[in-house]
């Protein structure tokens, strides 16, 4: 069976290609023997409908690799075989955990390394996690890098619910907002139009106004939930394209308050990577370009994937990320000094926690603003319109 696959070689470069294996575990053995880390692995397109392919096993959450990896360490540090580590932790994990867990025993059972019975289970794990693991139990540190790691998916696990509790609020304030406009417009008014009709009562024009609304959202109801779908229909079909994401992705990053807030989290997310895979042992090349791949806004991803490259033209790694305007000019000087004086993995540490200490600031201040915004939003729609509803039994008392 033939494989179609994409992978960093041992230079760093991104390479594709086809091979051939009975198995998908065959195929990836076959790669890793050729130093390659893998980064996707899939069926060649001619055989996608033969139902004895393999089923891709599902990615762990940033949660649940923090907890494994932090677990696995403990066990390791106390002085627990691997093999035994491993069914202690399958005893008591749930899926998708379990399945996965199962897989890794039996391929160390059968004497396969801990860090590639891990990368047999790709893409379960991040591409990071594995590298990380491979340096880690060749320099006999396993127990070491299982705990860097754990603390680097715990701050990005951290960062990304603190970002989506801020968003949680407004976006459930706005969606409460909408649905009680259109209830009120679609079943309140109607019965209020017909009243008033009986009464023959000469309208204000706020009253016209709301009346003509209520009267158009209930005949051409069909219309805003068409425009909608293709709406939605236009986004989710070109989002596929890369340039429109890089092009949509560069709109968000200069919004007022949350284009910072979104580059100061892809900052932070990209810097503690690279500075875990550097403390691991990683070659730069290789570090920069897999912690690229972490990173969400295509537009800023584009730029890191240049940095690799002008690295392995003689670059350093300070000056690379600088020419790239990834970094606030502040952070990029602190990058710099910190390669000059050999402490570019702890420059990078450094920045990555004050870019995680602003995002938090920002997203408390923009809490505490929006509570009282969005409860005056609240408030405005219900008095756009009530208020034209009473104004006729003003006039007419």
């Amino acid at each position: 069976m033939r494989y179609r696959y994409s992978a960093y070689a041992s230079t760093g470069q991104m390479v594709s290609g086809t091979v051939e294996a009975s198995t998908k575990d065959g195929a990836a053995a076959k790669l890793r023997e050729q130093g390659m880390l893998i980064k996707s692995l899939k069926r060649s397109a001619e055989l996608k409908f033969d139902l004895n392919m393999d089923i891709t096993p599902p990615k762990l959450n940033l949660r649940a690799q923090s907890i494994f990896f932090s677990q696995l360490a403990m066990l390791l540090g106390g002085g627990v075989p691997a093999l035994q580590a491993l069914q202690v932790l399958h005893g008591q994990a749930r899926r998708p955990l379990d399945n996965i867990l199962k897989h890794m025993i039996a391929d160390v059972e059968q004497g396969t390394p801990l860090s590639k019975a891990m990368a047999n289970r790709h893409p379960s794990f991040h591409n990071m996690a594995t590298q990380v693991l491979s340096i880690s139990e060749y320099g006999g540190e396993l127990d070491k890098g299982l705990n860097m790691l754990s603390e680097q998916f715990a701050a990005e696990d951290a960062l990304q619910r603190k970002f989506i509790s801020a968003l949680t609020y407004p976006v459930t304030v706005l969606v409460m907002a909408l649905a009680l406009a259109v209830f009120m417009v679609m079943f309140i008014v109607p019965n209020y139009a017909g009243m008033f009709k009986d009464l023959g009562a000469e309208l204000p024009w706020p009253t016209k106004a709301l009346l003509a609304v209520s009267d158009a959202v209930v005949t051409y109801w069909y219309i805003p939930l068409i425009l909608a779908v293709l709406i939605y229909a236009f986004f989710k079909f070109s989002g596929r394209s890369e340039e429109f994401q890089a092009k949509m992705h560069s709109l968000k990053l200069k919004f007022p308050i949350f284009g910072p807030l979104l580059r100061n989290r892809e900052v932070a997310r990209y810097t503690r990577a690279v500075s875990t895979l550097l403390k691991a042992g990683i070659p730069i090349v290789t570090g920069t370009r897999v912690s690229a791949d972490l990173v969400e806004n295509v537009y800023l991803a584009r730029k890191l994937q240049t940095v690799p490259d002008s690295i392995t033209q003689g670059s350093t790694m300070g000056k690379a990320i600088k020419d790239t305007g990834f970094l606030p000019p502040i952070f990029s000087e602190l990058l710099v000094v910190g390669e000059i004086i050999s402490n570019a993995d702890g420059a990078m540490e450094y920045i990555a926690n004050l870019s995680e200490a602003d995002v938090r600031q920002t997203v408390e201040r923009l809490t505490a603003i929006m509570e009282p915004v969005f409860i005056l939003l609240l408030g405005g729609i219900v008095f756009v319109i009530v208020v034209p509803l009473l104004l006729p039994m003003f006039d007419l008392y």
